[in-house]
């Protein structure tokens, strides 16, 4: 019976390590409006974003390089329905650091100030792309002027983005089932 419970676990983590989500990795550009640029804004359907990169990321969030370089990204608006509003494909340019492409995202016109978004991305090119073919990039905008409607033209000044390569959220809970398998294994040998 005790077989039967750990089997059950082990079944369990693998259904939630194959589900898995994924998370930004190292390096990391990071990106805001407060840095430079004029934030996000749409015109005639068309979404841009443009902040300054300021920063380049380890996997410990220290800073390995500081930059000045802008991060700009357009997607025209495909359709709707109800309030989801649906764009791309598009494309993303971090000067000569990296260039990229994406098949689309959507955005929840919930009415409020603001917008955040994570979608994949696939490198094109520029000097951090490497041997890497893809990642994933997170924006958000904030219109400190009053709610923005995704169906009509808007300007949000406060923007922020990150972009960067991705990893299995699930790997840590692999490690943690081991461990808990370990520790269940000595417990049935004492």
């Amino acid at each position: 019976m005790q077989s039967l419970g750990i089997r059950g676990i082990l079944l369990g983590a693998l259904l939630l390590a194959s589900s898995g989500a994924l998370a930004l990795s190292a390096p990391l550009i990071d990106a805001a409006s407060s840095q430079g640029g004029s934030g996000a804004s749409q015109t005639g359907g068309v979404l841009t974003l443009d902040v300054t990169a300021f920063a380049v990321l380890d996997s410990n969030s220290n800073v390995i390089q500081v930059l000045s370089e802008s991060l700009t990204l357009s997607a025209t608006q495909t359709g709707s329905a109800g309030n989801i509003y649906f764009y791309g494909p598009g494309s993303f340019n971090v000067g000569s650091l990296l260039s990229g492409d994406f098949a689309g995202f959507s955005l929840l016109g919930t009415g409020v100030g603001g917008q955040t978004i994570e979608f994949a991305v696939t490198y094109t090119g520029g000097s951090l792309a490497g041997s890497l073919a893809g990642g994933m990039m997170t924006f958000g905008f904030t219109s400190l002027s009053g709610p923005v409607n995704l169906g009509s033209d808007f300007t949000a000044s406060s923007a922020i983005a990150k972009v960067g390569p991705v990893v299995p959220v699930p790997a840590a809970v692999w490690m943690l089932l081991s461990g808990l398998g370990a520790l269940l294994g000595f417990r049935r040998i004492g």
